[in-house]
């Protein structure tokens, strides 16, 4: 693939999953520019790499930086969610969907944690 975010591959995949072929089609032109036929083409591969039934992809739960990591999580400990998303946008130039999704999975993965502990 050309070269996507690990957000936009995420994206993608998942609307694969979901079945979504004219979606995942439009969405992987928009992030790479490239022309239907070739989306199409690697929107078809992927599905069929992905046969029904199989799990849908895991979440990211971390932004592979533990500088990131760490002021996410302080700011999620914080109840501060809106800085975490923000902080997040800017820092890797990400939109606010992708900045939203990623936060949602850490700060659920961080509630997980807390309940394991108790």
């Amino acid at each position: 693939m050309p070269d996507l975010t690990p957000e936009q591959t995420q994206k993608i995949r998942e609307l694969v999953h979901e079945r979504k072929m004219i979606e995942a089609i439009a969405t992987y032109r928009r992030f790479t520019g490239v022309g239907l036929g070739e989306a199409k083409d690697i929107i078809t591969i992927m599905f069929h790499n992905d046969p029904l039934g199989s799990p849908p992809p895991i979440p990211q739960t971390t932004t592979n930086d533990p500088v990131l990591d760490k002021n996410i999580r302080e700011l999620l400990s914080k109840n501060d969610k809106v800085g975490a998303v923000k902080l997040y946008c800017e820092t890797r130039g990400v939109g606010l969907k992708a900045a939203e999704d990623l936060i949602d999975h850490i700060e659920t993965s961080m509630q997980r944690t807390l309940r394991k502990v108790n």
